[in-house]
């Protein structure tokens, strides 16, 4: 499984089910907003497949999201989800977070890593993420993406975004 996978498995556990802690209908809106990209940076330590530097956005300008949302009123949990490059997320996300008004959400970092786990994620969008309370976070070697479908459903449970009673 590859990143894209587990964002896309973290979304569907996520999303359309019985959810806690979010109210008292015990369901909630939950925005998954992830940045990837083809390509293995690092693999037990060794670098893999063609993605060995980050991309970057031209000379000191923010880089640009595609079809960005009018709002994320609306939804009361947003999942942050991104590889971790030097302890930090890529500039992409601070483009988005800075974007929001996230005031009365949770914000929820997933990160896929090498060796840093959620790096500075939570201090970084807790400066960013204007008015957000910061949630529990999900950080996943890269090279064991491919086996954490149990590690993802009990986080999705542990962070209050699935509910015991969901099936899974």
């Amino acid at each position: 499984m590859r990143r894209r996978t587990l964002l896309r498995l973290a979304l569907a556990g996520a999303v359309g089910v019985p959810l806690s802690g979010c109210g008292s209908d015990a369901r909630c809106s939950v925005l998954l907003a992830y940045f990837s990209r083809p390509g293995e940076n690092w693999w037990n330590g060794g670098r893999r497949d063609r993605a060995s530097q980050r991309p970057r956005a031209g000379r000191g300008r923010p880089p640009a999201i595609t079809n960005p949302l009018a709002s994320i009123d609306g939804y009361d949990a947003i999942v942050l989800a991104s590889p971790i490059w030097n302890v930090r997320a890529p500039m992409i996300m601070s483009t988005f977070t800075e974007r929001y008004d996230f005031l009365g959400t949770t914000v929820h970092p997933v990160t896929t890593h090498a060796m840093s786990g959620l790096g500075t994620t939570r201090e970084d969008y807790a400066r960013s993420c204007r008015g957000a309370r910061i949630g529990a976070g999900l950080a996943v070697r890269g090279e064991q993406a491919g086996s954490a479908r149990a590690e993802v459903d009990a986080w999705l449970r542990d962070a209050g975004l699935r509910s015991q009673r969901s099936g899974g």
